[in-house]
């Protein structure tokens, strides 16, 4: 039922696909983190409820589609970090509320429209850092701020919504997000951060 933290940690000689169990519920910190031999899709149960910190980062050999069940609630930091071979869509379920630091950082393979469920009320710093081939990003109604360096390098955006109650805009949000037009930044809106919007050069 629950895959212990590090329990394959850095196990670089596995190749090929990973299969988990649909009795799995937990999958610990960092279980399989730099397992770079896996190959394929990743396919997560709906039976996991939690998927914590660096559980898949450095797992660079997965592709295509990325998809996090409904059964999903938190997205752990660095969970996915640096899964350079995501080459297809993020689909982010419906039960997801938080998605932790640097969650899907250096995920720059990760391509189209990424929807936020209006479940995310929590995006941390650095969650979507890098992702350089997402083109479009809707953000839940719910999010009262975007934390710093949370877009940082997006460079293919060519469209994001900010929420009508966003109150924050952290330091380097958007940062070279070079292809991004036009920005309307809602009456809420308090404070922008240093440098939130720099290299915005489109």
């Amino acid at each position: 039922t629950s895959i212990g933290s590090f329990a394959f940690y850095y196990c670089q000689g596995f190749n090929g696909s990973l299969t988990i169990p649909d009795s799995v519920t937990s999958i610990g910190s960092n279980a399989f983190n730099g397992c770079s031999g896996l190959t394929g899709s990743l396919t997560i149960p709906n039976s996991v409820t939690d998927l914590q910190s660096g559980v898949f980062g450095f797992c660079s050999g997965l592709t295509g589609d990325l998809v996090i069940p409904d059964s999903v609630t938190t997205i752990g930091s660095q969970a996915f970090e640096s899964c350079t071979g995501l080459t297809g869509d993020l689909v982010i379920g419906n039960s997801v509320t938080t998605i932790e630091v640097y969650a899907f950082g250096g995920c720059s393979g990760l391509t189209g429209d990424l929807v936020i469920p209006d479940s995310v009320t929590n995006i941390y710093a650095r969650a979507f850092e890098g992702c350089e081939s997402l083109t479009s990003v809707s953000l839940p109604p719910g999010l009262t701020s975007i934390e710093y360096d949370t877009f940082l390098d997006c460079s293919s955006l060519t469209n994001i919504n900010i929420p009508s109650g966003t109150a924050y805009i952290g330091r380097n949000a958007f940062l070279k997000c070079s292809s991004l037009p036009d920005i309307v930044i809602p009456e809420s809106v308090t404070s922008i951060g240093f440098g939130a919007f720099q290299s915005c050069t489109s």
